[in-house]
């Protein structure tokens, strides 16, 4: 099978490539040139949310190709728009990875800190029906070794749960990243306004 296994929810990546058709005014306006003081390629935050949320209703592809159709005049600059796709989303892709790396980070650490406060809540568990009279302390026990398990909660979720969905979004930024880039030409009789 192409592609590598990434875990639940995506069991097994299609080999298809998924094609994403958005039609915009003009490479200027998609690559914000001129809202940004940075120099690198920008994308604008319209185009680049109307792109991930295209990206998000596909059915795990392989690969992604970007068609987006322009005036004639801009047929010209796919590279640049290329590099901005490429920076964009590939900047996306860090940042993914770094929550994934924090993610984990939070986990061990609440974890660690969990396991310590359910060693300390069982320890007083066990000691309390020697402490008080029968019936309070079966209670007050129980209680403590509820809460023991309760603690635990978080630290599972975040090490069993939380990554599947930062994964896929790491995995997905980095197919827009790489996808393919085409520039068609806008059909004479739909003139952008």
């Amino acid at each position: 099978m192409p592609g590598e296994w990434e875990g639940w929810p995506d069991f097994m990546p299609d080999s298809t490539t998924a094609s994403i058709r958005l039609s915009v005014r003009s490479v200027d306006a998609l690559l914000d040139a001129e809202g940004s003081p940075l120099l690198e390629p920008r994308l604008h935050p319209e185009f680049a949310a109307a792109v991930w949320s295209e990206a998000l209703q596909k059915k795990t592809p392989a690969a992604f190709q970007l068609e987006l159709t322009v005036p004639p005049p801009d047929l010209e600059r796919q590279s640049e728009v290329a590099e901005a796709v490429r920076f964009h989303f590939g900047k996306r892709q860090q940042e993914f990875a770094e929550e994934l790396r924090a993610l984990f980070q939070d986990g061990r650490r609440s974890l660690i800190i969990g396991m310590l406060v359910v060693a300390l809540l069982l320890t007083l568990a066990e000691a309390i029906p020697y402490l008080w009279e029968r019936r309070l302390a079966y209670a007050v026990s129980e209680s403590l070794i509820i809460v023991a398990w309760v603690v635990l909660w978080h630290p599972a979720e975040l090490l069993l749960y939380a990554h599947f969905p930062v994964r896929r979004h790491l995995k997905l930024a980095g197919q827009l990243a790489a996808a393919k880039v085409s520039l068609n030409p806008a059909a004479a009789n739909r003139r952008a306004s």
